[in-house]
């Protein structure tokens, strides 16, 4: 009886979500969350804090770079980190992951308005 009560409010945030037309950007959120998360087992160290997942757009997911040389990690990571994500997340479509170099903290806003690097 309980999953059946968990799966009805799985259901029900689910149409709300649907209903107000936020279910693709809650989705994109959680992406770029387990995004950073993974980040965080496959740097080095001292790269952790040089690495970002910002956004989740038209299937891309975007990481921003501190370091040229964190920008040379990231990359080489992008083909397993995809990986990860496609097992988390296979209803969902990653047809790139895009790494660009950019000196400050990158500010989700900066994106997802349109700003440039």
């Amino acid at each position: 009886m309980r999953d059946h009560k968990l799966n009805s409010l799985g259901n029900l945030l689910g149409g709300a979500l649907s209903r107000h037309g936020i279910g693709e950007r809650v989705i994109a959120a959680q992406i770029v969350a387990t995004a950073n998360e993974l980040l965080v087992g496959m740097l080095t160290y001292e790269q952790r804090d040089e690495v970002q997942a910002v956004s989740f757009k038209s299937s891309e997911l975007l990481l921003v770079c501190k370091t040229p040389t964190a920008r040379y990690a990231a990359e080489g990571l992008a083909k397993s980190l995809g990986r990860k994500l496609e097992e988390d997340y296979p209803s969902q479509t990653f047809k790139k992951i895009v790494c660009v170099f950019k000196s400050g903290k990158a500010s989700d806003d900066e994106w997802y308005n349109g700003g440039t690097v």
